[in-house]
This record gives structure tokens, C-alpha cells and sequence, in this order.
């Protein structure tokens, strides 16, 4: 299916080579690109992995290959990590002492 200029879109782009990436990164890290997510509007129409140029919301221009129509805003910090729950509630115990009204322990 072809999307109409205007379709807010998300494109990868790679943003070094592997031949540009710095000598210091592990052999498994400087052998691939850099690569990169960018979000905005088709500047033509285009289809799904075609390489189009697209307007960001910040008035910048890109082009990549699209990877994904009308993407969804996502975010998270992640999974619980019971750990981190076990710490939390020690520093409050430490700071404020057993009768913390925020100490779940």
C-alpha cells in the first residue's frame, strides 16, 4: 500500500558506517552502523521499507527507509525490579526511621 505525502511516519537511518565508528568500540559493536530513529511527515508518497524523505516536527529534514506508519508514542522505564523496591524502602527506613508512612517493607 502506497501512504500519501503527510503520513506521519517513523524511518531508520544509519548515522555512521562501520568504517567511520570509533576504534575503541568492541570488534561486535564497530562492525555494524549507527543507526537511527526518526519520526515526522512524508515529504512524497511512499510505501513501507522505501527510502523517503520526511519532515520532523522541529523543521528538520530526513531521509531513511520507513519502518513503521503512524507510529505509536511508547515509553516506559521498564520492568518492576524487585531489587530496586528492596532498596527503595531501605534509604526510607535510613531516612525517616520504621514509622515511615511511605515504608511498604
Amino acid at each position: 500500500m502506497t501512504y500519501p505525502k503527510g503520513t506521519y511516519v517513523k524511518i531508520t537511518k544509519d548515522i555512521l558506517k562501520p568504517e567511520h565508528r570509533l576504534d575503541a568500540l568492541p570488534e561486535v559493536t564497530s562492525s555494524k552502523p549507527l543507526t537511527g530513529w526518526v519520526k515526522g511527515k512524508l515529504l512524497r508518497e511512499a510505501d513501507i521499507n522505501d527510502k523517503a524523505p520526511i519532515e520532523t516536527i522541529t523543521g528538520r529534514f530526513v531521509q531513511g527507509i520507513i519502518t513503521e506508519i503512524e507510529p505509536a508514542y511508547t515509553h516506559t522505564f521498564g520492568a518492576y525490579v524487585k531489587e530496586l523496591d528492596i532498596v527503595r524502602s531501605t534509604i526510607l527506613v535510613e531516612m525517616w526511621g520504621d514509622k515511615n508512612v511511605r515504608h511498604r517493607g
